[in-house]
């Protein structure tokens, strides 16, 4: 298993994923996370037999890094 791959599976299952870590490290575990998502062929195949799309947001306040997955709406309705 990768080493981010753990929080992407959370995020997949639970839809919001909160994490503790250095500031400084914050920007490349929203990147890996992102790439998690982006190379989760299985997943994005699912999504698109649903007509899902989803948008991964993050926020970060100082140590904490929170991961959302909601629906783009305003694709979907196209």
């Amino acid at each position: 298993m990768r080493k981010y791959q753990p929080i992407w599976e959370h995020i997949k299952e639970h839809h919001y994923a909160s994490l503790s870590a250095d500031p400084l490290v914050h920007a490349r575990i929203i990147k890996a996370v992102t790439k998690e998502k982006l190379n989760d062929l299985g997943w994005k195949l699912m999504c698109k037999e649903l007509g899902n799309i989803y948008r991964l947001l993050h926020t970060s306040e100082g140590a904490l890094i929170t991961f959302k997955l909601e629906i783009d709406k305003s694709i979907r309705n196209l």
